[in-house]
């Protein structure tokens, strides 16, 4: 076939996946999914839970003063597990030498998921700092995730977090 646009196709000029011949009302809430035995085959099935619980969703939030003592709360609504939090400071925190505390929290449990400290003598625009949390990171479908900052250091800077949840998130 000549240099076609695929938007000019028509029916008949088009083709099913390879390895996928016909469909069927059998296949209806199937999906085309590599193959995994053959490079270049697809092969039609039904997801299973362990596939998408296997997704990572990443959830931003930008907090535009963490010298300020603030709370943001993110409702989440899926199960799910807090794997990593990630900063990026846009700028120095502080000359003083006063250190900003970054809590997280789920569902304002009385035990923290962990903390990130922004030090005020390595802060710079692009900072990056990062936490696993390994426990109290679970979320239901009710859930919330909770990021404070205590408020110690003394310059206005705007620190965008990416908080990566693995999880259904459907």
């Amino acid at each position: 076939m000549a240099n076609v646009d695929h938007t000019s196709l028509n029916d008949t000029q088009c083709h099913e996946p390879k390895g996928i011949n016909s469909a069927t009302t059998a296949d209806a809430g199937k999906v085309i999914t590599p193959s995994g035995t053959s490079s270049g085959v697809s092969a039609l099935r039904k997801l299973t839970q362990s596939d998408l619980n296997s997704a990572t969703h990443n959830i931003t939030l930008t907090i535009s003063d963490i010298s300020t003592s603030d709370t943001r709360y993110i409702a989440w609504g899926h199960t799910g597990t807090v794997t990593k939090v990630t900063a990026v400071t846009a700028g120095q925190i502080d000359t003083t030498g006063s250190d900003a505390t970054i809590t997280v929290n789920v569902d304002g449990s009385t035990s923290d998921a962990g903390t990130i400290t922004v030090a005020a003598s390595s802060s710079a625009t692009g900072s990056v700092y990062s936490l696993a949390p390994t426990s109290n990171n679970v979320l239901t479908n009710t859930s919330y995730i909770k990021i404070s900052t205590d408020g110690a250091s003394t310059n206005t800077v705007d620190t965008t977090f990416v908080i990566e949840v693995q999880g259904d998130g459907i």
